[in-house]
């Protein structure tokens, strides 16, 4: 073996003895995190919060970066988040952790008006004259946005109890105890359409329409499916952002959220890691997981690595993933679910007014314009990016399926270009009465994205990272005490 071969297999031998040495030395006990998304990197955060030092804290991520689901790409000078663009001004634990972190946060209250779009023109287009609004909801229709809202608000106030709950400490086994605790199971178990029903009455002024154009437009919009196949826990939370609108972002997108927690959790970071098995390791109550490591070497895998844990999390989908769960003999019922796909497609150009109904000469004033549930165009909504002054015009686009070139050149004006195109698994297809996969799998195992898979936000995904937190805090405590 010549100086060079020597050399590379001696830095190999030193990259195996780390890798071995990350999951094996530690003064207490041991955490692993399966996922580098919002979830669980919240997670290490608020382990690390909670224990303190008393813990080490190892997370592994398939993919070469951090974020999940969350994306950006360069435009210009900045970067523009691909798949979640905001979350609403209600995401109070979004909000904290940035705040925590020291990120900015980019508020989009009242930027530009919204509207919304039938496919052939627009019914409604609002107005900067509350007045005007005024007389032209109440004449198209009726009482019903006020009453959407009261419907909006009250389950605002239950929901929120969650928030109370945790900051007692109190940790949930399943989100169906979560969820009990808080009021609001039973919005789980019904569809959106039976409880804005409920709360609208069958009849009356407007009614039939306005379920189609704005309850529909919001639900299309914001998870890419109808109020009668969400459940109302979702649907409620969709709803709110409209009815109390306004909503904020990360400066530099929100996987920088991910990497400031990571950071602030001192967690040992792997990334290019693909988890392959978690087992119960033989004659202990410890977990066994191994990985197969695709980042060395120029991108080729090398041999598989294993450690013990005293406590896993998955902060990851387990839906379509192919972790071998079989060698926990103790693992609780899971109830999988598929996800709705949805295509981000940011479009640099001028969107042609007419499109839209609007005289040609003039260019769009809205800042979101939603689609009817009932309208065939092949987009859910349209969005304009927020740059920096002198930049040229950037839209969003969400869509179930891949835009065509000459859809998108009967939308914008001569000269547009698409910028970037994701295709994301955007949010849990809803189904209820809903079935939940509960937090704790097993002694040591707890799973993330248990709430997520039924309510995906990223705050839901925070929410579920604290409980799962305050679980792993408990479950250390009766360690260390014996029990």
């Amino acid at each position: 073996m010549g100086p060079a071969g020597a050399t590379q297999h001696l830095g190999l031998l030193a990259l195996l003895i780390g890798l071995q040495c990350m999951v094996c030395a530690s003064s207490g006990p041991h955490i692993g995190v399966v996922g580098a998304g919002i979830g669980g990197a919240a997670s290490a955060h608020w382990i690390r919060s909670l224990l303190g030092d008393q813990v080490q804290i190892t997370v592994f991520e398939r993919s070469t970066s951090v974020g999940g689901r969350t994306s950006t790409t360069p435009i210009g000078n900045a970067s523009v988040d691909t798949a979640f663009d905001q979350v609403a001004h209600h995401s109070q634990y979004i909000r904290e952790l940035a705040d925590s972190q020291g990120l900015t946060v980019i508020g989009h209250i009242g930027v530009l008006p919204p509207a919304i779009f039938d496919g052939r023109s627009l019914v409604w287009a609002e107005s900067p004259w509350w007045l005007v609004n005024l007389v032209k909801a109440v004449w198209r229709w009726g009482l019903n946005p006020w009453l959407l809202q009261r419907y909006s608000a009250q389950f605002w106030d239950r929901f929120s109890a969650v928030y109370e709950l945790q900051t007692q400490g109190q940790a949930y086994d399943s989100p169906e105890d979560l969820l009990r605790a808080a009021g609001v199971y039973d919005d789980s178990q019904v569809t959106l359409f039976e409880a804005v029903e409920a709360a609208l009455g069958e009849g009356g002024w407007g009614t039939d329409l306005f379920k189609t154009e704005v309850v529909g437009a919001i639900t299309r919009g914001a998870y890419g499916q109808t109020s009668l196949q969400l459940n109302a826990l979702s649907g409620a939370a969709a709803l709110l952002a409209v009815t109390d609108p306004g909503g904020f972002s990360i400066e530099g997108g929100f996987p920088g959220l991910a990497s400031a927690l990571l950071d602030s959790a001192n967690a040992s970071l792997h990334l290019g890691a693909e988890v392959r098995s978690i087992a119960r390791s033989p004659g202990s109550d410890r977990l066994q997981l191994a990985w197969a490591d695709a980042a060395a070497g120029g991108g080729a895998a090398i041999a598989a690595q294993s450690g013990d844990f005293d406590g896993i999390i998955l902060a990851a989908p387990l839906e379509g993933s192919q972790l071998d769960l079989a060698g926990v003999p103790d693992l609780a019922p899971r109830f999988p679910r598929s996800f709705v796909s949805t295509v981000t497609t940011l479009v640099r150009g001028r969107v042609r007014a007419s499109y839209f109904g609007q005289p040609a000469a003039t260019q769009l004033q809205y800042g979101r314009v939603l689609v009817t549930a009932d309208s065939p165009v092949p987009f859910s909504s349209l969005a304009k990016v927020q740059l920096a002054p002198g930049q040229p015009s950037l839209w969003r686009l969400t869509s179930p399926k891949t835009l065509s070139h000459a859809w998108l050149s009967i939308v914008f004006e001569a000269g547009w270009q698409v910028a970037d195109a994701t295709t994301w698994a955007a949010y849990p297809r809803s189904d209820p009465p809903e079935d939940f996969s509960p937090f704790l799998l097993a002694r040591g195992l707890w799973y993330n994205n248990a709430l997520e898979s039924v309510a995906g936000s990223l705050e839901a995904a925070a929410m579920s990272a604290l409980n799962t937190a305050l679980l792993v805090k408990r479950d250390v405590k009766a360690r260390l005490d014996g029990t």
